[in-house]
């Protein structure tokens, strides 16, 4: 799983997880719009769902999970999603579990479980509900020895209890993108991404022989920004991944904003600056070994 922070600011986040015999459960709070790339198992599926939202509703693409909604992502399948500072409940599953579940209780969608779909209409305190459960008795098993959690038959009611928030009535699955526009848009990312010569907008509509204004509405189907600004954020943090690498003591600001096509240091740092809420020399700083000055040696003998 790979995030990239769409939204300028300071990144703050938590998390709590409930490891399950095929999957976990987990409850996570962000600050910040993130894109988050995901990578679902042959033999899994996901959920997905924003259980309080901390920004106005409103705005971004379809792909913009919003409140009272559920994405399916099914297994095989690497899939990107566009996450708002939240609350965000998620949950891997056995699929083939998730479907016997589905079929078992007559719920069916006939050939479509095999590419991502979005659930609407889906009350937010339901998911709560589901969530804090779930949670607390792990907190609650953590604190007493005496209490042991069963997370085969856990698995089993969350599932059941899932499919029923899915499939209740009125409710419908919809296909969370138009397979041609996310195709044109991956096929696009997938240059900015791979070449060793920064791209620009008319670059890549010369490339994919098409006009500025299709590759716009792609991209804002497909990922809720324009192509400019996610050309941008993606520069951005390829950058601050190269800074924070382990080896990030062998190379310096100057050199990898200008591999990613920054030659504007000044406004390179202005703009970093107001990305993430700190400068490249302290995202740098941040990742290189504390060094032992030889003095303080000295001192120690």
């Amino acid at each position: 799983m790979q995030s990239t922070q769409i939204e300028s600011g300071a990144f703050t986040g938590q998390y709590q997880q409930l490891e399950l015999p095929s999957g976990f459960v987990r409850v996570e709070r962000q600050s910040r719009l993130v894109l988050r790339r995901q990578h679902v198992p042959v033999e899994c599926c996901t959920l997905s769902a924003i259980c309080e939202v901390s920004l106005p509703e409103g705005g971004g693409g379809p792909d913009l999970l919003s409140r009272g909604a559920i994405a399916y992502v099914p297994g095989r399948k690497d899939h990107e999603i566009l996450l708002p500072a939240s609350e965000i409940f998620s949950c891997r599953l056995s699929q083939s579990a998730f479907l016997r579940e589905a079929d078992t209780l007559g719920h069916l969608v006939p050939g479509r479980w095999r590419q991502p779909l979005l659930f609407v209409g889906v009350a937010p305190g339901d998911l709560n509900a589901v969530a804090n459960t779930l949670l607390c008795l792990q907190h609650l098993s953590a604190l007493s020895s005496s209490v042991a959690l069963d997370h085969d038959l856990l698995a089993s009611l969350m599932m059941a209890r899932l499919v029923g928030l899915l499939f209740a009535p009125a409710r419908r699955p919809e296909q969370m993108l138009r397979i041609d526009a996310y195709c044109l848009a991956q096929r696009a990312r997938a240059m900015m991404r791979n070449t060793a010569i920064p791209l620009t907008v008319i670059d890549l509509c010369s490339a994919l022989g098409v006009s500025r204004s299709t590759l716009q509405r792609c991209f804002l189907q497909a990922f809720g920004i324009p192509p400019r600004l996610y050309l941008r954020t993606l520069r951005f943090n390829e950058v601050r991944r190269a800074l924070q690498a382990p080896n990030a003591e062998d190379v310096s600001v100057t050199s990898t904003a200008m591999r990613w096509g920054c030659f504007h240091l000044a406004r390179f740092a202005h703009d970093y600056y107001t990305q993430f809420g700190e400068l490249p020399s302290k995202t740098l700083k941040g990742a290189r070994p504390r060094r032992t000055h030889p003095r303080s040696l000295r001192r120690q003998r």
